[in-house]
């Protein structure tokens, strides 16, 4: 992977999942929460770059997850995994309490950089 892929976190943060020089195909999951209370969505923003504020990286696509139970700030559990397979990306996420797979929904897709 010649750029670290990852999603913006709050504060405009940069969070890496795949890191530079990671041989594909490959894998990558972390855990993210909400940060508002009884949030009943998280909107994930996918970047690819090298900066750590997202906005100066490469936006790939946003990607709306819905379907876990509203709660306090912090406490929901949503499991976010990338999969890239040479030039396919797919996203995915789990409620980690509840099992439950969330439906991703994809809106402002950019087309996939060329150096993958």
């Amino acid at each position: 992977m010649p750029q670290p892929l990852g999603l913006e976190t709050k504060g405009g943060v940069f969070t890496v999942l795949i890191t530079r020089g990671t041989a594909l195909p490959t894998r990558r999951s972390d855990v993210f929460t909400t940060a508002d209370e009884y949030q009943g969505s998280i909107t994930i923003t996918l970047f690819q770059g090298d900066h750590g504020q997202a906005a100066l990286n490469t936006r790939l696509g946003v990607f709306e997850l819905t379907g876990f139970t509203p709660d306090r700030a912090g406490l929901p559990q949503i499991q976010v995994t990338l999969d890239v397979d040479f030039a396919v990306l797919t996203v995915s996420a789990n409620d980690l309490r509840s099992g439950a797979e969330l439906p991703v929904t994809v809106s402002g897709a950019s087309p996939p950089s060329p150096t993958w």
